[in-house]
């Protein structure tokens, strides 16, 4: 029987590799603002982010929707590229992303309570993020959600409007760096 943990340090990028896959990924992920610099200032690379054990071996559940595909598969690729070593030290991956860029298709789709983690994106044409997430959270009423949006929001006041409960408080403003949007996403999953 083979373990996912030895499964995955076979699959693992080299320095080299991994080298590139950040460039390309920065390509597509802007600078941060002033405000998200303060929170990443010592988080340069994926090697400074510091979990718990909690971890453990445990690949989490993500599931990404923003109808502006080059969006989607740059926050999926920046998601998927973090890496932990876990007690053996072989590194594993510890997040595995499915991305939907239309989302009724996500919704048609969505298997509950599979993910820990949906991320959705405020503005699409067809339904709005906050309409999906109320149609999600019936089919899943554990699943914890950021919202992300490259417009201006009052985050504090669309969660006491839309969505008061706790799983509902992350917010997440695009184009965000590498560095920040993974930090986001293990303050929410951990």
């Amino acid at each position: 029987m083979v373990k996912i943990a030895d499964l995955n340090s076979r699959i693992s990028l080299s320095t080299t590799d991994k080298s590139r896959l950040n460039h390309r990924i920065n390509q597509y992920i802007s600078e941060s603002s002033p405000s998200e610099k303060a929170v990443i200032k010592n988080t340069k690379n994926t090697d400074s982010f510091k979990v718990g054990n909690e971890l453990a071996s445990v690949t989490k559940q993500i599931l990404v929707i923003d109808d502006d595909l080059d969006s989607a598969i740059a926050i999926r690729t920046c998601l998927e590229t973090y890496f932990k070593k876990d007690a053996q030290g072989s590194e594993f991956q510890v997040m595995e992303v499915s991305m939907y860029s239309n989302p009724v298709t996500a919704l048609a789709e969505f298997k509950p309570y599979y993910y820990d983690l949906v991320l959705v994106d405020i503005n699409m044409p067809t339904v709005n993020g906050y309409e999906l997430v109320e149609k999600i959270v019936k089919l899943d009423l554990n699943i914890k959600v950021c919202f992300m949006s490259s417009g201006e929001v009052n985050y504090e006041a669309i969660r006491e409007i839309h969505h008061p409960v706790e799983s509902f408080g992350c917010f997440i403003k695009k184009p965000a760096t590498r560095a920040y949007l993974i930090n986001r996403v293990i303050q929410e999953l951990f």
